[in-house]
């Protein structure tokens, strides 16, 4: 305990005494044998320190309660939950955002794989004329659903090139985009066109000395085209579909052997051609 302390609590046990006696003159030696008792001391030691060093509790009148939120506590609580669900709220908006894009894309794809499975579709193939002296006529066969409008058929046996199939022009070389028949013929589901017709033996008759030697030692004969068309029931603008087909001839190397036995291939037409001669659109 602090000596001052001590000495104000002297003070104010002397000053209680006075009091008492004074108030009570008539009490005598009774009454001065009177003391303050241990809790009068304890009050009295107790005003005396708050005298001294203040009121404990001021200082604790500015600070929050403990165990209580304050205002800044509970808007960092706020503003992280209000993040949370911002946060939420972007990521789903941003799943549902897919998901519809998904869905448009595999209805396209749908609608796209329908349109495909309805569409007229052109193959062209070989086939041989009979008792025409090797001559192959190019059928283009509608095998689709739905009519095809021939807009323009290329070439009529006047392109053909003796060569690797490594060295044929890239990308192919055709006509002008931009022609179109006179007379388009109509080709429904089933139906056939004939695209042209290529004789390769009367190619290979008026071929030179060095085309003959290449033909000797692996080159062929390619004869290219393509056949472009539209759909007959599409809607306006229509798309234009095209068929490119590249095939190569193999000479006649028939021979007689030498019991008149005839051996050797006929000439006949295989696809062929590099990337871009053989396709469909």
């Amino acid at each position: 305990m602090k000596p001052l302390t001590v000495f104000a609590f002297c003070l104010l046990a002397l000053a209680l005494s006075a009091v008492n006696l004074s108030g009570n003159p008539n009490q005598g030696s009774a009454g001065r044998e009177q003391c303050i008792t241990q809790e009068n001391l304890a009050e009295a030691l107790t005003k005396v320190e708050i005298r001294q060093n203040g009121d404990p509790t001021d200082a604790t009148k500015n600070e929050p309660p403990h165990g209580n939120v304050t205002t800044e506590d509970a808007l960092v609580v706020v503003g992280i939950i209000t993040f949370i669900v911002i946060g939420w709220q972007s990521y789903e908006t941003r799943r549902a955002a897919t998901a519809a894009k998904e869905s448009a894309k595999a209805a396209e794809l749908n609608a796209q794989a329908f349109i495909n499975s309805e569409r007229p579709w052109i193959v062209v193939e070989p086939k041989m004329v009979p008792y025409t002296g090797m001559t192959f006529r190019l059928q283009a066969t509608n095998v689709g659903r739905t009519p095809a409008e021939i807009l323009w058929d290329e070439p009529r046996g006047t392109d053909f090139m003796i060569c690797d199939d490594d060295d044929l022009p890239d990308p192919p070389p055709y006509g002008d985009d931009r022609e179109v028949l006179m007379h388009r013929p109509i080709v429904g589901p089933g139906e056939e066109h004939e695209a042209g017709r290529f004789c390769p033996n009367a190619i290979f008759a008026q071929i030179t000395p060095e085309q003959k030697t290449a033909i000797n030692n692996g080159a062929k004969l390619f004869f290219w085209g393509r056949i472009r068309y539209v759909d007959l029931l599409g809607e306006e603008p229509k798309d234009i579909h095209e068929t490119r087909w590249c095939f190569a001839t193999l000479p006649d190397n028939r021979k007689q052997d030498a019991s008149g036995q005839v051996i050797g291939d006929i000439p006949k037409m295989i696809r062929g051609g590099r990337s871009g001669y053989n396709q469909h659109t």
